[in-house]
């Protein structure tokens, strides 16, 4: 018996939260479980498979498979603490009060409160090329998809950095490191009038910390290729 617990309010992740845009790469490599997922939203779509698709599509997609399977996830459960007996999790304890005991106990989730507060192993950051012996481990030098294309000033009127730049070294190219990829947000925007709410500033949006990005659109050697940033997709 399986007990599914999501400090959210969803499941699936990503997949769920916004990124209805699949890195797929070569399609011929997926398969199993994940090409399952990706038929079964095409269904939806009336499609043989879907790459690209909208969040509550995926979610619907996820609970139905969670049903089949008989289980139930329980959604606003937040980790309050994890209790150990001879170096084994014995049961946790959520915010709520609720005290869940089990045989196995999965870390799924982004942030790694079960793992950490667990006392078990783990690792942050990326490899170094030497450990795995992997060429393409560790910073990079040059990633073509993944850097500016052309210089951009950082600083300010008054020579101070601009927000979220690391001031220091960046590191020796193939070099282990302790960065993890930052967190972004995607969100799904419709052109139909019926569907729209408006757009508006969230509590504490400061632009200035988005200065960086506004320079780079504003530069004429930028590259910016447009579907990065937008998806077309069906409405289910």
């Amino acid at each position: 018996s399986v007990i599914l617990l999501e400090q959210s309010r969803h499941v699936g992740g990503m997949v769920t939260g916004g990124l209805g845009a699949t890195d797929k790469g070569k399609t011929e490599a997926i398969g199993g479980l994940a090409l399952e997922f990706f038929r079964r939203v095409g269904k939806i779509y009336d499609q043989p498979v879907a790459w690209n698709f909208e969040p509550h599509v995926a979610q619907k997609v996820f609970r139905d498979w969670l049903r089949e399977a008989g289980v139930e996830p329980q959604f606003n459960h937040e980790l309050a603490e994890v209790r150990l007996k001879d170096g084994h999790i014995e049961a946790l304890r959520m915010t709520s009060g609720r005290v869940i005991a089990g045989r196995i106990f999965i870390d799924a989730s982004y942030e790694g409160d079960l793992m950490a507060q667990a006392k078990a192993l783990y690792t942050v950051g990326r490899e170094g090329q030497e450990q795995y012996h992997e060429t393409l481990a560790g910073r990079l030098e040059l990633s073509t998809w993944d850097q500016f294309w052309t210089i951009v000033n950082p600083f300010t009127k008054d020579g101070r950095l601009l927000p979220l730049i690391h001031n220091g070294d960046s590191g020796k190219p193939g070099a282990a490191d302790r960065k993890v990829q930052a967190y972004n947000y995607r969100l799904c925007l419709s052109n139909d009038k019926s569907n729209q709410i408006p757009v508006s500033a969230p509590p504490g949006y400061d632009p200035a910390r988005f200065e960086l990005l506004g320079r780079y659109l504003r530069n004429p050697g930028h590259r910016l290729i447009l579907n990065n940033l937008i998806m077309l997709v069906k409405v289910s």
